[in-house]
């Protein structure tokens, strides 16, 4: 699919997005997961971005975690930033801009944590991506990408809803960006999403 029908669909969506039977089953559960993961490396960040934020659903249950921080969440659909900002108009510290991962309008180094869940397979650009997380995130931190991760027959089936890797492939994207794999687990369920946890390198 190309940006625009990504945007297109996603903006469709936004309304009931938060309704869905799947924020139960399946966003929710990979959403915690993605959280209990980041928390293992970083206990206090200062300043979270969540690029591909959606609703903003993982970004109010980190204002849990994390209340102190400043918590900012970019999405290129602007229907799903109007709904995160209307979910989040309680928690005074969380923010969302309607960007892009390729266009992150953020200082060098601002971030301690970078989390993208289900939203890589999406990027227009991922190495683009990629070079703006690593360009925003400090040197000692952190980008957690959770998405399906896939090779062979499983791949090519899952191919025309975006843009997916092979574990080893993914490595060799981060690293090209500099950014190192530290630890890979899967959710609970499906077991072929996966939590990238890399470490910022110099």
């Amino acid at each position: 699919m190309t940006e625009d029908r990504d945007v297109a669909h996603f903006d469709r969506w936004s309304s009931h997005y938060d309704r869905s039977i799947l924020q139960r089953f399946f966003f929710g559960p990979i959403q915690e997961a993605t959280i209990t993961e980041a928390a293992l490396v970083s206990h206090d960040p200062k300043a979270v971005l969540d690029v591909g934020c959606g609703t903003g659903q993982l970004l109010r249950r980190l204002a849990n975690r994390y209340p102190d921080a400043e918590l900012v969440g970019v999405d290129p659909s602007p229907g799903m930033i109007r709904q995160a900002q209307l979910a989040s108009a309680p928690y005074r510290h969380i923010e969302f801009l309607n960007t892009s991962a390729e266009k992150l309008p953020f200082p060098d180094g601002h971030f301690d944590l970078v989390v993208t869940t289900l939203s890589f397979h999406h990027w227009s650009d991922q190495q683009d991506g990629l070079r703006e997380i690593r360009r925003v995130l400090h040197d000692s931190g952190v980008f957690v990408l959770t998405d399906v991760l896939a090779a062979g027959w499983f791949r090519r089936f899952i191919a025309r809803m975006g843009q997916f890797h092979a574990p080893d492939v993914l490595d060799e994207t981060l690293a090209a960006e500099r950014l190192h794999t530290i630890l890979r687990v899967s959710v609970p369920w499906p077991r072929q999403v996966k939590v990238t946890l890399a470490r910022a390198v110099t």
